[in-house]
């Protein structure tokens, strides 16, 4: 009887999410409509997103290192868990790569944007 609990509350969930967003896209649509925003006004109101990239260009070189660091985290700690048996290899290999990738990331964004001027 438990696993019918569970997946009911996973699919649960997940419809609910899914239907507060859904929710919030009309409320908000529906306030822009109230306001009177035209077309072309609404669109600049969307556009905006765009503009994040223009801010920080780097974020998915950084997102992309720390995700490769992370991953060979995990392996790396998988692999020590198994040989020695002790517990908290996983998180500490988890955090040790993830700085390794974040201090990586810094100093190639240091030179990106050094050869960028």
């Amino acid at each position: 009887m438990e696993p019918i609990f569970a997946t009911l509350i996973v699919f649960g969930s997940i419809t609910f999410v899914i239907i507060k967003l859904a929710q919030y896209s009309h409320d908000f649509k529906t306030k822009l409509i109230e306001k009177g925003l035209s077309v072309e006004e609404s669109k600049a109101l969307f556009a905006k997103p765009k503009q994040f990239l223009s801010i920080n260009p780097l974020r998915n070189l950084q997102i992309g290192v720390l995700s490769l660091f992370a991953g060979l985290g995990i392996f790396v700690g998988q692999a020590f868990d198994r040989m020695y048996d002790y517990e908290t290899f996983i998180p500490t290999s988890i955090l040790i790569s993830c700085g390794i990738g974040l201090i990586l990331f810094y100093f190639i964004s240091k030179k990106k944007i050094g050869s960028d001027n």
